[in-house]
């Protein structure tokens, strides 16, 4: 069985796009937003959900400008148990969202983020360094912002 869940390519007004280093990664390993969905929850509410819980990230700040038509699935280390249920892995949508704030409004969870940072295109491969996690990326990237790979 697979959890439902969410992911994010968020973007600020460089075309940047918004990195975490969660307290669970290595320090020099960092993803997009996102999180799994909660019983009932729409994909659209799981998001704005996750970036307010880990990044402090109002409604008001984004603007969720498209959802992506393909799910990306893949398979935890080990099986994972949440709400009494066993998951082998996670399918997840991922959003593109616009970020209309300032570093100043994003206020990490220590819990679950480390650190966070803004990076362009043509630098993700120093940053997301998990297995097939560069392409499934940029996948999403070439599916809901193709734009921002020229820049």
């Amino acid at each position: 069985m697979y959890r439902k869940g969410v992911a994010a390519i968020i973007l600020n007004d460089k075309n940047q796009i918004l990195l975490v280093n969660l307290t669970t990664f290595d320090s020099k390993f960092f993803s997009i937003p996102g999180g799994g969905s909660e019983k009932g929850e729409s994909d659209i509410d799981t998001i704005k959900r996750e970036l307010l819980e880990e990044l402090g990230i109002e409604s008001s700040m984004i603007e969720v400008i498209k959802k992506s038509s393909t799910l990306y699935k893949f398979n935890f280390k080990s099986i994972t148990i949440k709400d009494g249920k066993k998951y082998k892995g996670q399918k997840k949508v991922c959003f593109l969202v616009k970020f209309n704030g300032t570093d100043k409004d994003i206020k990490i969870s220590k819990d679950e983020i480390r650190k966070y940072l803004w990076s362009d295109y043509k630098d993700l491969d120093k940053y997301l360094l998990f297995e097939e996690q560069l392409e499934s990326i940029q996948f999403f990237i070439k599916d809901l912002c193709p734009y921002i790979i020229k820049i």
